[in-house]
C-alpha cells in the first residue's frame, strides 16, 4: 500500500545538489514503500501493467510458423536456433519447453551456429542449480561446453560467452583445466599443420582469444581485483595469432585484431579519431571486404555520428544493405529499420519496410557482438503513438515501450515515452506514482539523454501543487533535478550538432528559470531565438523532427505572448481549442500529423522520373552550350547512378574536375568525397580512389576543399573545421601548409618571373592563408579577436592585390562577424568580386539584393541594380548554385509562358541537389509544384504538383505555401485522398501556426471555404467556424494590403474576393472594387513577376465586376 502522506524533504533549500545517483537513492528510500534494492522489480511490475500479452504471443507464434515453413523447404540452422530460443524463453503461446529447446539448439550447433553453443550452455547451467553434486556438474559442463564457448567467443565475439569463460576460469578448477587443455591442443595443431587449412586458421583465432583470456584472468587473480579491465593490456601474442589468421586470408582474424585493439586502448572520448581507432577501423574494413558481415556491425559502430557527412551516410547504407543485411539478428534488423524509418532523404524513406524490419528485430536475438540494442520497441512505440504508417493507438504504443523495459531491461527513450504517457493520464491502468518511479529509474541510469530528461520531468512534476497530497511531492528538490538536467543537456547542446531534444530542454529551462545553475557557456539569447535554432535538425530523423517542431511551436507562442501580439496570442488559443475539439490533438500532434499527410502525396516513382528528366536536360546542354552547372550535374548523377546515368565514379570524377576547372565550388566538394581511405573504413565500391592512410586522403581533400572555399563555398570551410576536429592528421597538414605560406611571405620568394605573376600568386596565397586560419582559429559564435585580426589582414592583402576570392572572403567575414560599419560598402565589395567572375560573390550579391528589397547601392532613380542582380543570378546559376537556379527560374516563370519550360528545367536541377543531401539551403521547391499545377498540361500534372509540395513540406519547417496549395488540390478533388476534408483541414491549420501573414491568411480563407460547405463535423458549428476563419483571413490580408511587399497585391486580391462574394461578411461590391484597384497600384520591386501574376488577376476581377455592375 502506497503511503500518500506528505513527507518532508531530505534536502534543505540551500543544499548543494548531491551526486545524481545518491539523490535518486535517497528519494526512493524515503518516498516509497519498497527498498532501493527492490526498485528494478517495481519497474518491471509497472511495465507488465502496460504489456498486452496477446500481442507478444501473436508476434512470436507467427515467427515460429515461419521457422517451420523454412525448415520444410530446406536445412536452415538459424530457424533451428530461433525455435530453440523461443522454447527456451517461452516467448510463444506454447511456453517454455526445455526438451524442444535442447533439440533445436543441438540441430543448430551441429551446423556451427555460434549462438546455439551458448544456448546449450545456458540450458545445462540451469540444470546445475538443481543438482546436488556441484563438482560433478561443473566437470561435465566444462568438458561438454568449454570448446564451443571458446569458438563462440573467438569466431563470433559473443560477449556473454567471453564473460562466462572469464568467470568460470577464475572460479572453477575444472573449467581452468579444460580451457588450458584446449589451448595445448591448439598449440599442437599449429605445430603439425603447415598448410593453409581451415583448422589452422581456427586454431590461430582460438589461441589469440585464449592468450587474452588467460592473461587477463591470471592478472586479476594476482592483483586480487585491484586493477580494472582497462588497466590490463591485451598480450602481444594475441595480436600475433590474429595477424597470422589474417595473413592466411581469414576475415575473422582481422575482426578479432580490430576488436582487441579497441579493448587494448580505449578510444578517446572527444571528437578526435585516434591512431588506434584508425587502425581498428582499417582491420574491420578489411574483414568486411573479405566477407565477414559480423565485422560490418562493428565497423558501423566505429563510424561516429559526429562525422555525419553525405559520404558517411552513403557508406553506412552500403554496408547495411550489402553486408550487415546478411546477418539475421535484432541489432541488424534495427539498423535496417532505422535506415528506412529515419533517413534524412525522402527518396530512401519506406515506413512499411522499416516497420517490417522492426518486427523482425523483436523475434530475432541480438548478435551479442556488442552492446544489445533494443530500439525496435522505441520506434514501434513512436509509430503507434503518432500514427506513422499505422493507425494511432496509445495502448499499443505503451505495449511496445513497456516491452523494452520488461523482459529486456533496456533503459532507453522508450522508458521516457512510457512515463510521459502515464504522466499525461493516457493509460488508465497506471497512475502518476508509476510515472514518477519510471522517471526516477531512468534518472538513476546515467544513460545519455534518458537520465537528464528524466531529471527534467521529475523537476516539473514533484513540486506541482496538485500533487501535494502524494509522497513524492518535494518542492525543495525541484531545482536539484533541474540543475542536473540543465548541466547534462547544456553539455550536449554545446556540441557542433546537438540533438533537437537537448536544445529544446535547455531552452525550456531557460524560459522557465527552473534551474539555479549559472555556469552555462551558451550565449544568453531571447527564448524564442533559442527555440528557433532547433529548426536545423528538422530533417535529421523522426525524433529530431518531433522536438524541432515542438521547440519551434513554443517559440511562436512566446512571440505571440508579447504585449504587442495580443491578437495573435488570442488567435492561437482559439485555434488550439478548435484543434482539440475536432481531433483531440495538441498543436504538436497536429503539426506531426500534417507532416505525415504531406508525405502520403510524395511519390518515389515521380522522384525517379525527376532524375531522369534532369539527366536528359544535362545531356542536351552538354551537346549545346555546357557550363560549370552542366558538368557538375552530370558528375552528381553518375556518382549516384540516377536518372539513367551509369553509376561510374571515374566518369563522375572527370565531370566534377571539368566543373571545378570552371570554378564550380560544389564540384570541388563532391570531388573530395569521391576519395576514401582504408583507415576510415571506406569501401572501394563507393569511391573513385581509396588511399591507404588518412593522411593521404586528407592531403587530397584539403586541396579540393580549399579550392571550393576560394570559389565561394562557406560549407567547404565548415567541412574542413569538422575534419580538423576529427583527425589529428588534418591539423598536422594544415599546420605544415601554414608554415610553408608563412615562409613564403617572410622571405618574399613569391614569383620572380614578373610582377603580374607575383601579384597573382601572392594574392592567391594570402586568400588561402586566410581560409586556413579561418578553419583552424575561427569560431563564429565566440570569435577570438586576435585570430580575426590576422585573418582579415591576409584577406585584405589579397583583396588589395586584386584577387576576387580575397575580396569575397573579406566582405563575408566582416558581415558574418558583424564588423561592418557600413553594410552597403561590403555588399558592393561582393559586386566588385562578382564583376571579376567570382562564383560565390555572384551568389551572395543577389542574395543580399533579395534580402534588402533590391536597394543595394541605390544612388539615384537611374540606378542599374536590377540589371546587376539579374546578371549575378544568371552567373551564379551557371556556376551551379541551386538557390541561384531557383531564383532565376522564378523570374523566368513570371515573364511569360514561353519561359516556363526553361524555368522547369532550372528548378529540377536545383532540387536534385536538395534531394541528394548535397545542399543545405532552403529552396523554393513549391514553385515547381506551382508550375505543374498551373502551367503544365500532362495527365498527371496535379500528382506532380502534390509531389513537389510534399517534398517542400519534408525539407522546410515553415512551408505554409506548399501546405495551402496541397490542401487546395485536395479540396478540389484534383488528387485522390482517403480522408479528403480531414487532410485539407489539418494542412491548413498547420499552415496558420507558421504565421506567414499572407499564407496564414490564405489558410484561414481556405478553411472558411471548407467549413461553409460541409456539415460532416457534428462536434462544431461549421458556419460559425467558417465565419471565424473568414474574419481572421480578412484581418491578416488587410494588415498586409497597403504594405509595399511582394504579397500585398495577393492580399488585395483576396480581400476583393471576400467582399465581392460575401465571405464571412455582407457582399460589398464597392469595397471589392477598391481592393482590386489597390492591388493594381502595388509597385514593390522585389519578386516583381509574382506581383504581375496577381496584378493580372486583380485586373480581370475588376473588369468582370465593372461589366456586371454596368449590366445591372
Amino acid at each position: 500500500m502506497m503511503n500518500y502522506s506528505s513527507s518532508s524533504s531530505s534536502f534543505d533549500d540551500d543544499e548543494v545538489a548531491p551526486d545524481p545517483a545518491l539523490l535518486i537513492q535517497r528519494q526512493v528510500s524515503t518516498q516509497w514503500d519498497f527498498t532501493f534494492q527492490q526498485f528494478g522489480d517495481k519497474i518491471n511490475k509497472i511495465a507488465t501493467k502496460c504489456i498486452q500479452k496477446h500481442l507478444t504471443t501473436e508476434i512470436y507464434d507467427q515467427a515460429m510458423r515461419d521457422c517451420h515453413v523454412k525448415l520444410q523447404h530446406g536445412d536452415d540452422s538459424h530457424s533451428h536456433y530461433l525455435l530453440g530460443y523461443y522454447f527456451h524463453h517461452g516467448y510463444s503461446s506454447i511456453g517454455i519447453d526445455k526438451k524442444q529447446s535442447e533439440y533445436h539448439y543441438n540441430q543448430a550447433a551441429q551446423r556451427n551456429h555460434l549462438l546455439a553453443y551458448y544456448g546449450l550452455f545456458q540450458l545445462d547451467r540451469d540444470k546445475i542449480i538443481q543438482s546436488d553434486d556441484q563438482h560433478l556438474d561443473q566437470q561435465q559442463l566444462a568438458k561438454k561446453h568449454a570448446n564451443n564457448l571458446i569458438k563462440a567467443a573467438a569466431f563470433g565475439l559473443h560477449s556473454d560467452a567471453i564473460q562466462a569463460l572469464r568467470s568460470l576460469y577464475r572460479s572453477s578448477q575444472d573449467w581452468r583445466q579444460e580451457i588450458n587443455q584446449f589451448r595445448e591442443q591448439n598449440y599442437e595443431t599449429i605445430k603439425q599443420l603447415k598448410q593453409n587449412t581451415i583448422i589452422l586458421i581456427d586454431s590461430y583465432n582460438c589461441l589469440g582469444f585464449l592468450e587474452y583470456l588467460i592473461h587477463k584472468c591470471n592478472t586479476l587473480d594476482q592483483l586480487r581485483d585491484q586493477a580494472s579491465d582497462e588497466d590490463i593490456r591485451v598480450p602481444a601474442k594475441s595480436f600475433d595469432y590474429f595477424k597470422k589468421a589474417s595473413q592466411l586470408g581469414d576475415p575473422r582474424g582481422d575482426m578479432n585484431y580490430a576488436f582487441y585493439t579497441e579493448l587494448d586502448t580505449p578510444l578517446c572520448h572527444g571528437n578526435e579519431v585516434s591512431l588506434q581507432e584508425l587502425d581498428q577501423i582499417k582491420h574491420y574494413h578489411r574483414a568486411v571486404l573479405r566477407g565477414c558481415p559480423l565485422a560490418a556491425i562493428k565497423l558501423k559502430a566505429s563510424m561516429r555520428e559526429s562525422r555525419n557527412e553525405v559520404r558517411n551516410i552513403l557508406k553506412h547504407r552500403y554496408y547495411v544493405e550489402n553486408y550487415i543485411k546478411a546477418l539475421p539478428y535484432s541489432d541488424v534488423y534495427n539498423q535496417l529499420g532505422s535506415m528506412y524509418f529515419n533517413d534524412g532523404q525522402p527518396f530512401y524513406i519506406d515506413i512499411d519496410q522499416g516497420k517490417d524490419y522492426f518486427f523482425q528485430a523483436i523475434v530475432n536475438p541480438p548478435s551479442m557482438a556488442g552492446p544489445v540494442d533494443r530500439t525496435e520497441y522505441f520506434y514501434l512505440g513512436l509509430m503507434y503513438e503518432f500514427g506513422i504508417g499505422v493507425q494511432a493507438n496509445i495502448t499499443t504504443a505503451a505495449h511496445f515501450y513497456a516491452s523494452s523495459i520488461y523482459p529486456h531491461h533496456d533503459i532507453s527513450l522508450a522508458l521516457c515515452r512510457l512515463a510521459k504517457l502515464i504522466e499525461k493520464g493516457k493509460l488508465s491502468q497506471c497512475n502518476i506514482n508509476d510515472a514518477v518511479q519510471l522517471y526516477q529509474y531512468g534518472a538513476y541510469s546515467h544513460v545519455t539523454q534518458v537520465a537528464p530528461y528524466c531529471h527534467y520531468r521529475l523537476g516539473r512534476i514533484i513540486g506541482q501543487q496538485q500533487y501535494q497530497h502524494l509522497s513524492f511531492y518535494q518542492p525543495v528538490s525541484v531545482h536539484l533535478h533541474m540543475d542536473i538536467a540543465f548541466s547534462c543537456f547544456n553539455e550536449e547542446a554545446l556540441l557542433v550538432k546537438p540533438a533537437a531534444m537537448d536544445r529544446y530542454v535547455v531552452s525550456k529551462l531557460m524560459e522557465d528559470g527552473s534551474c539555479t545553475n549559472t555556469s552555462s557557456h551558451i550565449p544568453v539569447l531571447a527564448p524564442q531565438r533559442n527555440f528557433y535554432i532547433t529548426r536545423a535538425h528538422f530533417t535529421d530523423n523522426y525524433l529530431n523532427r518531433f522536438y524541432s517542431i515542438k521547440a519551434w511551436l513554443r517559440g511562436k507562442i512566446l512571440v505571440a505572448a508579447d504585449a504587442d501580439n495580443a491578437k495573435l496570442y488570442d488567435q492561437l488559443n482559439w485555434l488550439n481549442k478548435e484543434i482539440k475539439t475536432l481531433w483531440g490533438y495538441s498543436p504538436i500532434q497536429l503539426m506531426m500529423e500534417a507532416y505525415q499527410i504531406s508525405q502520403r502525396y510524395y511519390s518515389k516513382q515521380l522522384t525517379v522520373e525527376h532524375f531522369r528528366f534532369d539527366f536528359q536536360c544535362a545531356k542536351t546542354q552538354l551537346q549545346d552550350k555546357p557550363n560549370a552547372a552542366t558538368y557538375y550535374k552530370l558528375g552528381l548523377l553518375h556518382q549516384y547512378g540516377l536518372g539513367g546515368a551509369v553509376k561510374d565514379f571515374k566518369l563522375s570524377a572527370e565531370y566534377y574536375s571539368q566543373a571545378a576547372e570552371l570554378y564550380c565550388p560544389m564540384a570541388s566538394i563532391n570531388l573530395s568525397f569521391l576519395y576514401g581511405c582504408e583507415e576510415d573504413g571506406d569501401c572501394p565500391q563507393l569511391y573513385y580512389q581509396v588511399f591507404t592512410t588518412a593522411r593521404e586522403l586528407a592531403t587530397v581533400q584539403l586541396q579540393n576543399l580549399v579550392t571550393a572555399a576560394l570559389n565561394g563555398s562557406i560549407r567547404a570551410i565548415d567541412i574542413m573545421q569538422d575534419r580538423l576536429k576529427a583527425y589529428s592528421c588534418w591539423r598536422d597538414i594544415i599546420d605544415e601548409r601554414i608554415k610553408d605560406l608563412t615562409k613564403c611571405f617572410n622571405k618574399k620568394i613569391l614569383g620572380f618571373i614578373n610582377k603580374r605573376l607575383n601579384n597573382t600568386t601572392s594574392s592567391k596565397y594570402h586568400a588561402e592563408m586566410g581560409i586556413l586560419l579561418m578553419v583552424k582559429e575561427l569560431n563564429y559564435k565566440m570569435p577570438d579577436q586576435k585570430a580575426v585580426k590576422e585573418i582579415l589582414k591576409h584577406l585584405e592583402e589579397s583583396m588589395k592585390l586584386g584577387n576576387p576570392a580575397g575580396t569575397f572572403l573579406y566582405a563575408f567575414t566582416k558581415l558574418k562577424l558583424k564588423l561592418a560599419d557600413n553594410k552597403m560598402k561590403y555588399i558592393n565589395l561582393y559586386h566588385k568580386a562578382a564583376e571579376l567572375n567570382h562564383p560565390g560573390a555572384n551568389r551572395m550579391f543577389f542574395i543580399h539584393c533579395n534580402t534588402n528589397n533590391s536597394k543595394c547601392d541605390r544612388s539615384d532613380e537611374n540606378t542599374k541594380d536590377d540589371e546587376k542582380k539579374a546578371s549575378c543570378v544568371t552567373n551564379a546559376a551557371n556556376f551551379g548554385f541551386p538557390d541561384a537556379m531557383a531564383d532565376l527560374a522564378i523570374t523566368l516563370k513570371y515573364q511569360g509562358p514561353k519561359n516556363v519550360e526553361l524555368a522547369r528545367q532550372l528548378l529540377h536541377q536545383s532540387i536534385s541537389d536538395k534531394l541528394l543531401g548535397c545542399y543545405r539551403v532552403d529552396l523554393p521547391i513549391a514553385e515547381l509544384g506551382l508550375i505543374y499545377q498551373y502551367y503544365w498540361s500532362s495527365s498527371n500534372h496535379y500528382e506532380l504538383a502534390a509531389h513537389y509540395y510534399a517534398i517542400d513540406a519534408f525539407y522546410q519547417m515553415e512551408d505554409a505555401k506548399s501546405r495551402c496549395y496541397l490542401a487546395k488540390l485536395i479540396i478540389h478533388d484534383h488528387i485522390k485522398a482517403k480522408n479528403k476534408l480531414d487532410d485539407a483541414i489539418k494542412l491548413c491549420q498547420s499552415a496558420i501556426y507558421i504565421q506567414d501573414n499572407c499564407y496564414s491568411a490564405y489558410a484561414h480563407y481556405l478553411l472558411g471555404k471548407i467549413y461553409s460547405r460541409c456539415e460532416q463535423y457534428s462536434n462544431i458549428n461549421s458556419q460559425n467556424m467558417a465565419n471565424e476563419h473568414y474574419n481572421s483571413a480578412f484581418q491578416l490580408f488587410y494588415r498586409n494590403h497597403s504594405h509595399y511587399s511582394s504579397t500585398s497585391c495577393m492580399s488585395n486580391y483576396y480581400l476583393g474576393v471576400m467582399c465581392q462574394f460575401g465571405c464571412g461578411r455582407r457582399k460589398d461590391l464597392n469595397k471589392a472594387k477598391q481592393f482590386y484597384s489597390c492591388g493594381l497600384r502595388c509597385k514593390c520591386k522585389n519578386n516583381v513577376y509574382f506581383i504581375k501574376h496577381y496584378l493580372k488577376k486583380c485586373q480581370n476581377k475588376l473588369d468582370m465586376l465593372k461589366d456586371s455592375m454596368q449590366r445591372q
